[in-house]
């Protein structure tokens, strides 16, 4: 089943991105039911990741000149290739909603960074599944110096990205990793 799960992500990277990588001697861990492990390559880049995106949605951005690889600070890097394990759903985690970034960080929740979510925006787009229609995901292992982080929506067939300085709200909500493997 481990070998299932490396070779799907060989093929997503190739299709999806046009690398050829081998995860061969990667460590899968047991992935717990409800929950998908992404592996994030090494290497990869937001700019990479948002043209790949764009030959099948329209990405719209607010703060385009702010949303770039060099702009950005995430909690985890692609300086190697690692994993992360999320729950597998279209929408954000229903019980982060009504919480600010101090509220995850008090609570230790690691969310997601804006490459997992780009990487999760293509893999939900290779099952014809729409992601974030019903609310917004707030990649809070992303943010630009000053605190404000990436959120991202699906709308009408457009995937849009902006910026938010992680105050409470009903339709942002976070999306926590349970493991990590860096």
């Amino acid at each position: 089943m481990k070998t299932d799960i490396k070779k799907f992500w060989e093929n997503f990277y190739q299709e999806h991105l046009g690398i050829t990588v081998d995860f061969s001697t990667l460590q899968i861990p047991p992935i717990p039911d409800g929950k998908i492990l992404l592996i994030i390559h090494k290497g990869l880049t937001i700019k990479k990741l948002i043209r790949a995106i764009k030959k099948h949605f329209n990405v719209c951005f607010s703060d385009h000149d702010l949303i770039t690889d060099e702009a950005l600070i995430h909690d985890r890097t692609t300086e190697t290739t690692y994993l992360v394990v999320i729950n597998n759903s279209a929408e954000s985690d229903e019980d982060l909603k009504n919480l600010s970034i101090s509220e995850l960080n008090e609570k230790g929740v690691k969310g997601i960074t804006l490459i997992e979510l780009l990487i999760l925006k293509l893999l939900f787009f290779g099952k014809s599944q729409a992601l974030d229609t019903e609310c917004v995901t707030l990649c809070s292992g992303s943010h630009l110096p000053k605190g404000e982080m990436p959120c991202a929506f699906s709308d009408s067939g457009d995937f849009d990205i902006s910026l938010d300085p992680g105050l409470p709200s009903n339709v942002l909500r976070a999306r926590a990793i349970s493991y990590c493997s860096l």
